[in-house]
């Protein structure tokens, strides 16, 4: 069978914009957290998440570059590809484990958990948005050796190939470049992954991130949504396009875990009762006359004040 894109009468290029707009704090911060949260949510112990910047040519000599998010120890985009109309005749309901159909779908709820990988579209907005071609390939190496490589673009309809590339075809996709319908060339040049695990692909990448990487933008956003998850055992790294690698660490502020030692500059409120039953675990609140101003520039109404941590 023969993978063509199978087009939807969704604008997904509006619902991209309307996502990534209700980002308060932009869109590198967009990029920065619902990449790690996916990688997070198909857990298979201690997640590692590599940000790559690749420098890249177009067909006519253009340089362009291309981003690819890669973890492992995840279940990888695991579970059974669905058609857009398989999923709607279910009821817009998946399966706990369908992470293929999860991340290629839309507005779907799970069975078990209606704020799983994937069902707002959030992820898959962040990579989108910063694509030029508005186009993001994702290929899966699963546990029992099966590989794909899938396709999306919203031109502005929300396309998905479907069928996708399996095994040594999507190999040699992966490996080469990628070649639209309509003629349209998507350098790759890519190994093909060895480990368990998923990668996104963002090909003719946004100047705006581009700049973020070279700037340690993207690299602070990290730092700020995830040094908690750092802490306790997540890993992170932003590679250039140069091959300089850079891990996230734990702002210093908080490495030593001031609410263990109860320093006077730290106070702890456990088990704070939230109404309607729930209830925050910690609220930890550090006061430090050292600090200097936040270092991500028109900033400051997101760093002075409470930071608020899911996880």
């Amino acid at each position: 069978m023969a993978s063509q894109f199978v087009p939807t009468v969704t604008n997904m290029a509006a619902i991209v914009r309307n996502i990534i707009d209700g980002y308060a704090m932009g869109p590198i911060r967009a990029l920065a957290q619902e990449p790690v949260q996916n990688s997070q949510d198909a857990s298979q112990g201690q997640v590692h998440v590599e940000y790559r910047l690749h420098q890249r040519h177009s067909s006519g000599g253009a340089e362009t570059y291309m981003l690819t998010v890669t973890d492992y120890n995840t279940t990888g985009l695991r579970g059974p590809v669905l058609s857009f109309e398989d999923i709607h005749a279910r009821g817009n309901v998946l399966n706990e484990g369908e992470n293929w159909a999860a991340f290629e779908g839309m507005g779907y709820t799970k069975k078990k958990d209606d704020d799983a990988l994937g069902s707002r579209g959030q992820g898959k907005a962040a990579y989108l948005y910063h694509s030029n071609l508005a186009m993001m390939l994702y290929d899966t190496l699963l546990a029992d050796g099966e590989y794909r490589l899938g396709v999306r673009w919203a031109n502005p309809g929300d396309s998905v190939l479907h069928p996708p590339f399996y095994e040594e075809e999507a190999r040699r996709v992966v490996s080469t470049q990628y070649v639209a319908s309509d003629g349209l060339e998507v350098q790759l040049e890519l190994n093909p992954l060895t480990s368990v695990g998923a990668r996104i692909i963002v090909p003719n990448l946004s100047q705006e991130a581009v700049a973020a990487i070279h700037s340690g933008e993207l690299y602070r956003w990290l730092q700020r949504s995830w040094w908690r998850a750092v802490q306790i055992g997540l890993t992170i790294a932003v590679v250039d396009e140069n091959g300089t690698s850079q891990s996230v660490t734990v702002p210093e502020w908080w490495a030593s875990e001031p609410w263990r030692d109860r320093t006077p500059r730290a106070r702890l409120y456990n088990s704070v009762r939230a109404g309607d039953g729930l209830t925050i675990k910690r609220i930890v609140l550090l006061y430090d006359e050292s600090l200097t101003e936040p270092d991500i520039e028109s900033a400051t109404p997101q760093f002075w004040g409470v930071q608020l941590l899911r996880g």
